[in-house]
C-alpha cells in the first residue's frame, strides 16, 4: 500500500493538486519510517504552504466581493487548519467585524 501512495504522491505534487497531495500525504503518514518522513517533509512543506496561499487567495476574494458567509467559511478553515501562521492572527482579529458583516447580510 505504501508503494502505491508514494506514487500517487508523486503524481498529485507534479499536477499540483494540493488537496489530492494532502489527502494522500495524511494516509501515507502512517506508513512511513521516520527517515522516508524527513524525505518527503520539503514537498509536504511546499504542499502546505500552496493550500494556505489558496485559501488565503480564496479569502481575499470573498471579502473584496463582499461574500461574508464564503469569508467566515474560508476564514474559520484557515483558523483550524493553519492555527499559528499569521493570515490566521490576521483573520482572528478582525473575526468579530466579520461576523457583524455576515449578520448584516442576512437580516
Amino acid at each position: 500500500r505504501k508503494k502505491i501512495l508514494l506514487t500517487a504522491w508523486d503524481d498529485a505534487v507534479k499536477r499540483q493538486d494540493t488537496d489530492r497531495s494532502l489527502e494522500i500525504l495524511r494516509e501515507l503518514d502512517l506508513y512511513l519510517t521516520p527517515n522516508e518522513g524527513l524525505a518527503l517533509q520539503e514537498a509536504a512543506r511546499d504542499v502546505f504552504r500552496n493550500k494556505l496561499h489558496n485559501l488565503g487567495v480564496q479569502f481575499s476574494l470573498a471579502i473584496s466581493e463582499k461574500r461574508w458567509g464564503e469569508a467566515v467559511e474560508t476564514g474559520e478553515q484557515i483558523m483550524h487548519d493553519f492555527p499559528n501562521s499569521r493570515m490566521a492572527e490576521e483573520i482572528r482579529e478582525k473575526w468579530n467585524i466579520l461576523k457583524q458583516k455576515l449578520k448584516q447580510q442576512t437580516t
